[in-house]
This record gives C-alpha cells, structure tokens and sequence, in this order.
C-alpha cells in the first residue's frame, strides 16, 4: 500500500480542522458515540485476578496493556454495589494531562477519574477513532479547550462536542488496518533499538564497577577488603573513608521561590541544579539555573573539581547520585537539595573519585541509607563515614582516562540510538496524523 493525495478536498470552515477529502462528514462526537463517564465512589481494590482497574498510565496508543495492571476489582462488588464496567472495543481517553493517551479494551474493565470512555459507536470503526483522537491534530485541539487547574483537563461535555472526522466505514477501516501495521512495525524498530540501549548501559555499568573495584591489570593480587559488598581488591590498593580526604559542604541556604529564575536581576548568579547533577557525570556549564544572591549572603561558592551529591529526592533512583564539576567557574552555587565535596588530599583524584562513587556497586549500598516517605534523605554522616577503595595516584589517573574513554564511546552509541528512536515516534505520529485526518490517502499501488 502506498500514499497520495485524495483527488478533491472542501473546506470545513473550521480553523483547526481545515481541508478535508470531499467525500468526508463532520460530526460530534456525541453524534456517533456514549461518553461513558466513571462513578465518583473508588470501589475497594484487590490484586486477585477479576475484573482490571484501569489507570491512565496503562494507555499507551494502542490495545489496552493489562499486564502491567496492579489492581482489580471484586466480581461479587460490581454485581452487589452495582459498579459500571465500561464494554468491551470502547476507546479510553485520558481526560487529564497528557490527552493524546488513549487505548481500547479487549473486555470489560473499570476505569479512574482520570478516563472517560466512548462507547456505543454508530457507523464508526473504534480503531480508527482512537487513532483519529491520539493524532496530533486532535491532541493540539484538546490541548487549547481544556481547563486549566494544576493539571490540564476535559469534562464530558467537551468531549462529547468534538467535532470528529468521518470517511466511510470501509475506509475507515482500511486506515485502522494500515496504521495497524505500519505502527507496529515502527513500535518493534523502536523496542529493539530501546533493549539495545539497555544493553549498553548495562555494560557501562559493568565496566566501571569492575575497573574501580579491580583496575586495569587483570592479573594483579588480590587481597580481602574487609567490607563485605566490595569484596576482594588488589592487594596494593586501601580502603578510606570520604572524611579522610576532604569536607562536604552546604548548597543553597534561606532562599524562598521568589529568589530563584528572576529576569534581568543585577544579583543573579549562576547555581548548578538538582537535574545538572542527576543526568550527568560532569557538570555542564550550559544547564545552570540562576538564583538572587545579595552582598551579605552567607553561601558556598563551588569550585573546579568540586564533586556534588544528591542528598535529596522523590525516589530511591537518583539519592546519592554524584557529579563532578571539571572547570574553573566564578560565583556559581550550588543547589539546596545537595552537597558539595572537595578534596583536600593530593594523593586522590576527584576524577577517579566520581567514576567511584557512581559505580552500581558502591551506588546500592549508599541508596539504602536513604530515609523517608514523601522524600528520600541522605544524612552528612552516611555520605562522611562511606568506605571506598583507592588505589595510587598514578593508577587513578589510568583508570579515569580509560573509562573515560569507554564509556564516552558508549554513550555516543546510545545517543545515537535514543536519535533514531525519537525520529521513528515523530514519524509514527506524522504518519497517524496525515492519514486519520484525510491529507493523506491509502491506496494500493
């Protein structure tokens, strides 16, 4: 099957619609649909097999994903408490956030507060419509009608006046079947090259973990380290705590949100962010936020080779994170959610000391220090007394320069993989948006 443009197109009168083929209706959605709308009441939950409750997070532009459904709800409940299950082929519709989320169920199931369903079509294939309201067009529409409170939002009413594209239902189900295959086509290219990105970050991993914790000579002496989850090191190198060779100092301190990201401030400052940390090994200088800093404040400037820590998070997966800051900067601070660690011992190497610390290995063991519930605390003392393996200077030099060196091939790798990856999905929704919307036509040739 190939693409071309339709012979004749009219004009909708509608500015976001525009141009349609000729021989295509405009109608409500309400014309050609039941919006199914879920009770207020949450019924009670359990994790056995019976009828799915179903979340926003398992829409995913396609047939619902019910394997990765965590709760249920009790068969004996709907029947007794007269629950409404939404029918099998309804198209679910996120009706809070990101609009563009919408998947059909394959039986019956209960949705949140966060969905809305359209059931009961009449002379409307299903697939073609979920197709048609994840499109980009549809979901730019969704976008400028919603109602903003914290979150982005769509009533039924609004839902039920969308003005919805209808070809023919045997056209409507060629472009259903067409985009079937050719966005599972894309959606495998882009799972193959996602599990090839997860293997090269595993092998990243590996490689660090095992050249911080052994070296670079595989024939080297081994010799107990005396902590339990390092394990054997080579026999020349020692084990310190961080105390020992250096000091941890403070971020941001006493500033409220007015102080922070004000435009043409003469007190700006540069200051290195929570995200700066988290996504990087080193500091880039082009991702800094800026914060009101004032003559008398009292606050720690960062400096070259600076090594800065997480000590604040939502998740288990970012605490303790490391970044290392590699050039000489003036009058740039540091984040309140982090600390700050500089080297007073000439016979370490930050550098070393960075690719140490963001090794899984000693990464795990500083994670379960971490407490708390709505956020995840690293107390000073854990970061002070954590015990890590050094070998000499001229070693830790080596050592750096080769990961270094690997791991920058690495990561070349997965950027470009994640590159081929973004422009499949902006294909797969070009390719959605020109044919469910009548730019395009299917045709066989």
């Amino acid at each position: 099957m190939k693409l071309t443009k339709y012979n004749k197109y009219k004009n909708t009168n509608i500015h976001w619609l525009g141009d349609i083929p000729q021989h295509w209706e405009v109608k409500r959605a309400k014309d050609i649909s039941k919006i199914f709308v879920p009770q207020r009441d949450k019924p009670q939950l359990i994790e056995t097999n019976e009828i799915p409750w179903v979340t926003s997070d398992l829409l995913k532009n396609s047939v619902l994903n019910l394997e990765k459904v965590k709760y249920f709800i009790d068969i004996k409940e709907v029947k007794i408490k007269g629950i409404r299950t939404v029918p099998k082929k309804s198209v679910l519709a996120t009706c809070i956030g990101e609009f563009s989320l919408t998947a059909i169920n394959l039986i019956p199931v209960v949705i949140n507060q966060q969905i809305q369903a359209f059931t009961s079509f009449k002379k409307m294939n299903e697939y073609f419509f979920n197709y048609l309201i994840q499109s980009e067009k549809y979901k730019n529409y969704f976008d400028r009608i919603s109602t903003a409170t914290t979150l982005k939002y769509l009533n039924k009413e609004k839902f039920e006046l969308t003005l919805t594209l209808i070809p023919p239902l045997p056209e409507q189900t060629a472009i259903a079947n067409y985009l079937d295959q050719k966005t599972a086509q894309i959606d495998k290219k882009v799972d193959l090259l996602t599990q090839k990105i997860e293997k090269y970050k595993e092998l990243k991993k590996s490689l660090i973990n095992q050249t911080v914790c052994r070296g670079l000579d595989k024939n080297v002496k081994l010799k107990p380290s005396g902590i339990d989850w390092i394990g054997d090191i080579p026999e020349h190198w020692e084990v310190k705590r961080l105390k020992d060779i250096g000091f941890l100092y403070s971020g941001l301190s006493g500033k409220s949100a007015k102080d922070f990201n004000q435009e043409n401030n003469i007190n700006n400052r540069d200051f290195i962010t929570f995200v700066n940390i988290a996504n990087n090994q080193y500091i880039k200088k082009d991702n800094f936020g800026n914060v009101v800093i004032l003559e008398n404040d009292n606050q720690n400037q960062v400096k070259k080779n600076d090594l800065f820590f997480l000590m604040s998070s939502e998740s288990y997966a970012d605490i303790g994170k490391s970044s290392l800051l590699l050039e000489d900067i003036e009058n740039t601070y540091l984040n309140s959610f982090c600390k700050g660690f500089r080297v007073t011992n000439k016979l370490i190497k930050p550098i070393f000391l960075n690719y140490l610390m963001s090794a899984s290995s000693f990464r795990d063991n500083l994670i379960v220090q971490g407490k708390g519930f709505t956020r995840i605390n690293l107390k000073i003392e854990k970061i002070n007394d954590f015990q890590f393996v050094i070998p000499p200077l001229k070693e830790q030099t080596a050592i750096a320069q080769y990961l270094d060196e690997k791991t920058n091939k690495i990561d070349q790798i997965t950027t470009n993989l994640s590159q081929q990856i973004e422009a499949l999905k902006e294909l797969r929704k070009t390719l959605i948006n020109e044919v469910v919307t009548g730019q395009l036509k299917i045709y066989n040739g």
